[in-house]
């Protein structure tokens, strides 16, 4: 798939893959609400804003590398949640045929995420 963006189209509920020619290719990976996609690097902690209303809404929740460790390279899509599929996240590969596609249920209603060389507390 080189030389292309990828972007979340909320409201339509796709990926958009872009090429440098402006031409768009809409993916459904089955997300409710696409927050944010990601390319999964190296070794590095996966920060998102967690907007479940209990117990402590609006923190920042780390979700560590070593869920990530195998699949460096691949990309990371954010499900928001708050509605019919859970919040989630899709880990995205191409096999040079076919978009391979993993969830994994992290518990969380995300909001927003980034991956970072940091290494913040895990908060209780």
């Amino acid at each position: 798939m080189g030389a292309k963006i990828l972007t979340c189209a909320e409201d339509q509920r796709l990926i958009y893959a872009v090429d440098l020619n402006g031409n768009a290719t809409g993916y459904h990976f089955g997300l409710g609400l696409p927050e944010d996609v990601r390319l999964i690097p190296s070794g590095q902690n996966l920060y998102a804003v967690d907007q479940r209303q209990s117990p402590d809404p609006s923190q920042v929740r780390k979700i560590t590398q070593d869920n990530f460790a195998a699949f460096a390279g691949d990309i990371l899509l954010v499900n928001e949640g708050g509605n019919c599929p859970p919040a989630a996240v899709f880990i995205v590969h191409w096999d040079g045929a076919r978009f391979v596609v993993r969830e994994i249920d992290v518990g969380l209603q995300l909001e927003h995420a980034v991956f970072a060389p940091i290494d913040i507390r895990a908060l209780p």
